[in-house]
């Protein structure tokens, strides 16, 4: 219970930090705010993996892994803010929920983990209830589905990195993500000559997401090792869910009937795939 406990409060955090960048990247660069993302979240990451594993937990394999996972995870991080700046939410977060569960559950499986009868029927609640509770009933922009795609695949390649790295390498892993991310983030924004300077609320929003990273990854980690992957990546790949409902909080967009059914169906989903 507590690894589901864990992949659920992962999925509450990307939730928030997608609707945090959103609104950051719909009046800055996408690039520019995927990098301080990146680049805000790294010192307290390395202060909670010396309090939470210590020198003794590192080492220079789980931190070259989690720069691969970093390099994937800015890069996820730029389609989604890019897809919700130039495309209807309800186009872009399915396609991108869907590709993250997708790919680790494959790596999973690869690796001899067999979701039982009652969890592949939760699986295909939870894609239901993605697309119900993304669903604005309007009709979907292929852009914000491309930019799904790309933002999915990564977050995917991300999930199934986190899910391989030893136990015994603590929360460092955590930690080469966000310097790995920072880094290609830099090479990006030097590329694009894209503008450091965040404006507007733009920081503060950018600041809240990065905090909502810290969490997310973190807990997804834990959650990987306290249970399967596959199930963690399935249920952290429902952030599109809370990301509706901290933007009808926060931000006063409607909820439909068709997004209080896809909430009804994901809690049916998560009880079949904890089972």
């Amino acid at each position: 219970m507590l690894a589901l406990a864990l992949a659920l409060t992962a999925s509450v955090a990307w939730g928030g930090a997608s609707v945090f960048g959103g609104q950051a990247a719909r009046t800055n660069s996408a690039f520019t705010v995927a990098w301080w993302f990146s680049f805000m979240a790294l010192p307290g990451m390395l202060a909670l993996a010396f309090i939470a594993s210590g020198t003794e937990a590192f080492s220079i394999d789980s931190l070259l892994i989690g720069l691969v996972a970093g390099a994937a995870a800015v890069t996820g991080a730029t389609f989604l803010f890019f897809g919700f700046a130039k495309a209807p939410a309800s186009s872009v977060v399915p396609s991108s929920g869907l590709m993250s569960a997708l790919l680790p559950v494959a790596a999973a499986n690869m690796r001899g983990e067999h979701l039982s009868s009652l969890a592949f029927l939760g699986v295909g609640l939870a894609v239901g209830a993605i697309w119900l509770v993304a669903s604005d009933g309007h009709r979907i922009d292929l852009t914000g589905i491309w930019y799904g795609l790309g933002s999915g695949t990564s977050f995917g390649v991300q999930f199934a990195i986190l899910g391989f790295v030893s136990e015994r390498s603590g929360l460092w892993p955590i930690v080469g993500v966000f310097i790995g991310a920072s880094m290609v983030g830099t090479l990006v924004v030097i590329a694009k000559r894209s503008p450091l300077r965040l404006r507007g609320t733009a920081f503060w929003l950018t600041a809240g997401g990065s905090a909502c990273s810290v969490v997310a990854n973190t807990s997804y980690l834990y959650a990987t090792r306290l249970g399967s992957l596959s199930l963690a990546a399935i249920l952290a790949a429902l952030y599109a869910i809370p990301a509706v409902i901290l933007a009808a909080v926060f931000l006063k967009e409607a909820m439909l009937p068709r997004h209080w059914l896809g909430l009804g169906i994901a809690g049916l989903a998560t009880a079949f795939i904890s089972v």
